[in-house]
């Protein structure tokens, strides 16, 4: 009997883990850095430029994929050494 309670554990734990894992990935969850406008869209060699327009300031980004411009989004991401640019990990559109 033993094994059986040993499978029944680690299943229940990778289960567990998996549910975490989904929630957590899932747009609607990530704690955002920004919200704001996107306007001003250039295409780069490996992505996209934007300037980023939140309540408070301007912020010129970056992300690999093209934001619509003039819409509505959450950002999430860091900024370069210099804070000259903001690299976007994650975007969410809100339009």
């Amino acid at each position: 009997m033993f094994p059986i309670k040993k499978f029944i554990i680690v299943g229940t734990v990778i289960l567990l883990l998996a549910i975490i894992f989904t929630y957590f990935s899932d747009p609607d969850h990530i704690d955002y850095d920004y919200s704001g406008i996107v306007h001003d869209v250039h295409e780069s060699r490996s992505g996209y430029t934007f300037y980023f327009d939140t309540a408070d300031e301007t912020i010129r980004c970056y992300h690999s994929e093209e934001p619509v411009d003039l819409g509505y989004y959450k950002i999430k991401g860091n900024w370069s050494d210099d804070h000259t640019i903001f690299f976007v990990e994650y975007i969410l559109y809100l339009d």
